[in-house]
């Protein structure tokens, strides 16, 4: 889950570099449609509950998806990065369009170790390495075996009209997740770090198959090779 998050960030780092995101005012209210948590449980399982596994099985058999994002970074010192993204996943193979600050970027990965950061508007990407090996999509967290070892069920609730179980991790504690029952997605992630809050909203999932084009750069992108981004949270 580390993994996901830090493709993200980096992501959304890049972006607020670009465009000077550090002259910007902070802001207090979020946008429309961007959800806060709630603290709100109804029920509370123990570790190892049968209906996390049984979910959980369902949802590593998924290869292929697209879904839509809505991405709220909180910093420290009381700023806050929206993004909204669109991402396409195909086994390893990932594809992500971001757009924050009326800038939009492009990020494809079709091995775990080299990331592109596609700018349309100039037909141009920068290679780079990311920080940790590889990525993962949504259903990451769940393991084929259906062993809930670590996963903690703190309740249930209902979001964005789907029956949810709230998840945190043993080795994670201070990222939860709101997992749909019925495809064992995530509808609502958060996440804590010493840098600040990020929570991820997952809209509109379409599983299935995904094309290979998808994940390519376009004829004639001018590439350009970048180190790893130094600061992007572990």
């Amino acid at each position: 889950m580390k993994k996901w998050i830090t493709l993200v960030l980096a992501g959304i780092f890049f972006m607020a570099a670009v465009v000077g995101c550090g002259s910007k005012e902070p802001t207090t209210n979020a946008p429309a449609g961007t959800q806060t948590p709630t603290q709100t449980h109804t029920e509370t399982k123990p570790e190892g509950s049968s209906e996390l596994s049984n979910i959980m099985k369902s949802a590593s058999q998924v290869k292929g998806m697209s879904f839509d994002m809505v991405m709220t970074m909180s910093t420290s010192d009381n700023q806050s990065i929206v993004s909204n993204g669109k991402m396409y996943v195909q086994d390893e193979k990932v594809r992500m369009e971001m757009e924050s600050m009326g800038m939009k970027i492009i990020t494809l990965m079709n091995t775990p170790e080299e990331v592109y950061l596609y700018t349309p508007a100039t037909n141009s990407a920068m290679k780079m390495t990311t920080p940790q090996k590889g990525t993962a999509p949504p259903n990451s967290w769940a393991r084929e075996s259906g062993d809930t070892t670590g996963m903690t069920v703190v309740g249930e609730e209902k979001k964005d009209g789907y029956d949810c179980l709230v998840v945190t991790m043993a080795d994670d504690s201070d990222t939860k997740m709101w997992i749909r029952k019925d495809i064992g997605m995530p509808v609502l992630m958060e996440s804590k770090t010493d840098e600040g809050t990020m929570v991820i909203e997952y809209k509109n999932y379409n599983l299935a198959a995904q094309p290979d084009n998808l994940f390519e750069l376009p004829a004639g992108t001018q590439i350009t090779s970048m180190p790893a981004l130094p600061n992007v949270p572990q």
